[in-house]
């Protein structure tokens, strides 16, 4: 019950429900090698941009058609697998991603759950996912450390 209504940005308190602040999303601390992770200060920001960018240019679509109303199969099997990457990356709310795909939130549940079940029938989607999932995290951690070496002017 706590978990549903986190997702939701809401926790709960003897004087009622408390709606929480939006957090920017961050990257699992999961998903930073732990030989690397003396270098980050901090956890490592992920912008829903770069998911978009990535997950399209893998399935050879423009990031904008993800944020349009087009409906074809392979434009919504391509948006959620974005959605399903948001939510398992950043762990952030359903609301906060959909709203960054001009969705509702029971859009993205609802992608995140169909990504669940085919990866869990369909060996080679799995296999293709993980790896852009992979992917996304190196870019990430990869910014996070250019912007550490760069030099304060």
């Amino acid at each position: 019950m706590n978990r549903f209504l986190s997702d939701w940005g809401i926790c709960l308190t003897p004087n009622g429900p408390l709606h929480k602040r939006k957090r920017k999303p961050s990257l699992n601390p999961g998903y930073v090698d732990p030989g690397l992770s003396h270098l980050l200060k901090g956890p490592v920001e992920v912008d829903f941009q770069l998911i978009h960018k990535r997950v399209a240019s893998g399935h050879r679509i423009r990031p904008a058609t993800l944020k349009s109303r087009v409906c074809t199969e392979r434009v919504m099997a391509t948006r959620q697998v974005a959605m399903y990457l948001c939510r398992k990356l950043t762990d952030s709310a359903f609301p906060a991603i959909g709203e960054s795909f001009r969705r509702d939130d029971s859009t993205a549940i609802n992608a995140y759950n169909q990504v669940t079940r085919r990866a869990g029938s369909d060996r080679a989607f799995a296999e293709s996912f993980e790896k852009m999932e992979q992917k996304i995290a190196i870019d990430v951690v990869r910014r996070s450390l250019n912007r550490l070496s760069r030099p304060r002017v």
